[in-house]
């Protein structure tokens, strides 16, 4: 990611089909290590494997954390490929769910959320490309 301020308004035009990912949690009870930091573990170990096989479809993630929360947001090429790598069994994703769901099944310790969208008509531009799809895609002026 590029540390150069871009001067004027920008937006980012994506590729067509382009998914916004973003998927979280939140530790409700910190003391339960071994409810949550699996779960903590496992996404980096995942955005590894997608940053080392470009194929899967991940154009860029960013990874926030706000005291016991933790956001994600990747951009991929397609709801297709996103959808293909959360059931690909020689993944890194698959038994990570598994054992997430296993693990957290009879609790609310680590609640997850995720949703994702689609680039296309009617979908509002990003703001801020640096932070929007920007890293995904290429950066233009936002001005007619």
């Amino acid at each position: 990611m590029s540390r150069i301020a871009l001067a004027g308004r920008t937006t980012a035009d994506a590729p067509p089909g382009t998914v916004a990912f973003l998927i979280g949690m939140r530790v409700n009870r910190p003391a339960r290590l071994r409810h949550w930091l699996p779960v903590a573990a496992a996404m980096p170990r995942m955005l590894r494997e997608l940053a080392r096989h470009p194929e899967l479809g991940l154009l860029s993630a960013r990874t926030y954390v706000s005291g016991r929360a933790v956001l994600t947001v990747q951009y991929r090429r397609s709801a297709e490929d996103l959808d293909r790598y959360a059931r690909a069994r020689d993944a890194a994703h698959l038994p990570a769910w598994r054992e997430f769901n296993r693990r957290t099944r009879d609790n609310c310790d680590v609640p997850r959320r995720r949703r994702s969208w689609g680039a296309g008509v009617g979908v509002p531009d990003s703001v801020g490309p640096r932070h929007g799809p920007g890293p995904a895609a290429a950066p233009r002026s936002s001005r007619p």
